[in-house]
């Protein structure tokens, strides 16, 4: 997982595949041109945060997710465990599958700007309101 704030990209340039899809989410969400090859596709999402009791876990097994704030805040909640209650079998087409949250998890606060990278085995359940507020954000999603 890496959390931090997309002025801070620079710092990721050893790690080619990231830097590259870092770059280029910044300039679509600059509306600039960017390197559509350079990441499997970008998903910007306006949605309403939820409460914490409709929270689940996904994990990929396939796909680096990168969530990136652009208007608003969400909380994320992570968790390593490999012991997690099933809810979903694994979906190959969706490269996606969900678990029931263990109250383990670490929480992560995006605001505008800030972006998470999780990555396969990384269990993520985004989406969450922050101060019990049920607001609507704008993000992208990068998937890798």
């Amino acid at each position: 997982m890496i959390y931090d704030n997309i002025s801070n990209i620079d710092k990721y340039q050893d790690d080619i595949k990231l830097y590259a899809a870092l770059i280029a989410l910044k300039n679509y969400v600059n509306g600039e041109n960017y390197d559509e090859t350079s990441v499997a596709s970008f998903n910007k999402q306006e949605c309403t945060t939820c409460p914490l009791r409709e929270a689940k876990l996904e994990n990929h097994h396939k796909f680096i997710d990168i969530h990136y704030m652009i208007k608003g805040a969400e909380r994320i909640l992570v968790n390593y465990s490999s012991q997690l209650k099933r809810l979903t079998d694994y979906s190959e087409e969706n490269d996606c599958e969900l678990f029931e949250l263990t109250g383990a998890e670490r929480c992560v606060e995006l605001h505008e700007g800030d972006f998470l990278v999780v990555y396969p085995g990384e269990s993520h359940a985004p989406k969450l309101v922050v101060n019990n507020e049920v607001t609507t954000i704008c993000k992208v999603v990068v998937k890798l």
